[in-house]
């Protein structure tokens, strides 16, 4: 496991801006139901290629699947969390981002929601075990997964509280 998770600098690697990779939540696809007008699953199954797939990225999959952030109308939180979200988006996740939550979003200038906060990996509310084990089962065309710290004080020293965390998690769990 120990060679599937790397950790980056927030600017050394950022596949949230490669062509054809949509990022969890925005407002108009954070809903996953096939009843939603804009959910997740109809505009992945409108471009059947297989460049155009998920950046899975843990908090803001916990903030679409378990917290219900930025769902337009009506809240669609899965009963089975993010393990619910990545099985609904296996075949499709292109790259992942391990980054953790607090349950709440970063805030824009105007102090609106503007995307979910990226806490350093281990300081937060995710359960990453079982997550990890499950986006480890799917296949990605590289083996690279990042750990993004947008909007994060001090980055570079969070970067190196973030591969001691990750180093530790790798123990535990290879």
């Amino acid at each position: 496991m120990s060679s599937l998770i790397s950790v980056s600098a927030p600017t050394l690697l950022n596949t949230s801006t490669s062509p054809g990779v949509s990022s969890l939540p925005h407002a108009s696809v954070s809903k996953m139901g096939n009843a939603s007008e804009n959910g997740i699953l109809r505009v992945l199954d409108a471009v059947p290629h297989d460049n155009f797939g998920v950046l899975y990225d843990t908090s803001h999959g916990h903030m679409c699947a378990v917290v219900g952030a930025r769902h337009n109308g009506e809240k669609e939180i899965l009963p089975g969390g993010q393990l619910e979200l990545i099985e609904k988006l296996s075949g499709k996740i292109n790259h992942i981002h391990l980054i953790d939550s607090d349950d709440s979003c970063h805030k824009d200038a105007n102090g609106e929601d503007e995307t979910s906060m990226h806490l350093p990996f281990g300081e937060g509310v995710v359960q990453f075990g079982p997550i990890v084990e499950r986006l480890a089962a799917e296949s990605l065309a590289h083996d690279w997964w990042t750990i993004d710290l947008c909007f994060w004080p001090d980055a570079w020293e969070a970067t190196e509280r973030c591969k001691k965390s990750v180093d530790e998690f790798v123990a535990q769990h290879a």
